[in-house]
């Protein structure tokens, strides 16, 4: 956890409470390490690697673009070395990183999880912006699969489901070597608990007309009788 994001409840809301920390190693365990430098996760994971008494099977890191470079750390002046254009303070280290840990988790059969985040690039010079994947030579060239996560664009005759806590996402296969490439599929994602596939379920009844939608009312038909609810929120519930 490089964001200092993960925290109790979120383990609870997706399941995951009972592998935390846990002393049987029959049931699995997970363990989890709040730490945002380069330097300190590989200590974490070169650890367990030689773990002979621990087999993993999963590391995840969220999020790849929260690692810190050491430099910035062990310069005098961080100002003057974040706006150099020389990017080499952060691009190296995560080649450096990828190149290793792709190679040496296939070795031990380890699946090695990342998420990564787009950032807003800004040129004032020219008044345009844009977006920038982080690390996006090192990503690209040593992951077996890439998914892109985008919020969905909703089309004029899409349904638009306005449910609490809650947002429609596109993923898209950007590289696979088992899937082809630009293939899309959404989900809703709700905050907490994961995705929600009662909310895919609902936009597939209204898709084939088993509910009928009219304006903010919502009515689905069982045995002859009627059932009409205000809102989303309450259908769902």
């Amino acid at each position: 956890d490089t964001e200092n994001t993960v925290s109790e409840s979120l383990i609870n809301n997706i399941g995951l409470n009972k592998y935390l920390n846990n002393s049987s190693k029959n049931n699995g365990c997970m363990f989890i390490y709040k730490i945002s430098s380069y330097k300190d996760v590989e200590t974490i994971i070169d650890q367990y690697l030689n773990d002979e008494q621990i087999k993993i099977s999963a590391i995840f890191i969220d999020s790849f673009a929260g690692l810190i470079n050491d430099c910035y750390t062990e310069i005098d002046n961080k100002h003057q070395s974040i706006v150099n254009s020389n990017t080499n303070f952060e691009s190296r280290p995560a080649s450096l990183f990828m190149a290793k840990y792709s190679a040496l988790t296939s070795r031990y059969k380890v699946a090695l999880v990342m998420t990564n985040q787009y950032r807003m690039k800004l040129d004032f010079r020219n008044n345009q912006s844009s977006s920038k994947e982080f690390g996006p030579k090192a990503v690209k060239y040593n992951t077996d699969t890439l998914i892109k996560i985008s919020q969905h664009s909703y089309l004029k005759d899409e349904f638009k489901l306005e449910f609490d806590n809650s947002v429609k996402l596109d993923l898209k296969i950007v590289k696979s070597n088992k899937m082809r490439p630009d293939t899309v599929c959404s989900c809703y994602l709700e905050y907490g608990n994961g995705i929600n596939e009662i909310m895919l379920f609902i936009e597939d009844m209204l898709r084939n007309n088993i509910i009928e939608k009219s304006g903010a009312y919502y009515t689905i038909t069982i045995d002859g009788n009627a059932y009409k609810f205000h809102g989303i929120n309450e259908m769902y519930n």
